[in-house]
């Protein structure tokens, strides 16, 4: 049985050459749960299934839309294609696009005082002044940012 297992199974470097990633990454993932290994090879080698490599791929490209970590476990959880398991994967989901609506706001916010520096730069005709007004416009954004975003 063993031999059978080393013949369907990808060793460590097949897998982490296939899926584009690091031993670290592979490992990392194996420590938080996201993946599995199938045992190890006689030599010591870690054996991985070939879906292995399609789990990695979802992985980056959850990461990629800024899904954390232990979101993305969440969403690996519960195999299972009920409702109950739609219903995890669509909250996760609508949290993320609240954090990013937030962060958003906060970006043009801060656009708008990076953009308001840079035109007093134009008007500038003598010694700069940016760190008076860089203070002026930091006290105007927390302000800002606290009516965006009330404690």
């Amino acid at each position: 049985m063993h031999e059978n297992k080393d013949q369907t199974a990808l060793r460590m470097g097949a897998l982490t050459k296939i899926a584009g990633v690091s031993d670290q990454t592979v490992r990392h993932y194996e420590r938080m749960g996201l993946i599995h290994s199938l045992g190890r090879t006689q030599g010591g080698f870690r054996l991985f299934h070939p879906n292995a490599i399609e789990r990695i791929q979802f992985i980056r490209a959850a990461q990629n839309l800024g899904f954390s970590l232990e979101s993305i476990k969440l969403l690996l959880k519960d195999k299972r294609q009920d409702e109950q398991a739609c219903k995890v994967a669509r909250e996760l989901m609508e949290d993320h696009l609240r954090e990013l609506d937030q962060q958003i706001q906060d970006l043009l916010a801060r656009r708008a005082i990076l953009k308001e520096l840079a035109e007093s730069c134009l008007r500038c005709l003598g010694p700069c002044h940016l760190e008076p007004e860089l203070n002026t416009l930091s006290e105007q954004a927390s302000l800002l940012l606290r009516q965006v975003d009330p404690p």
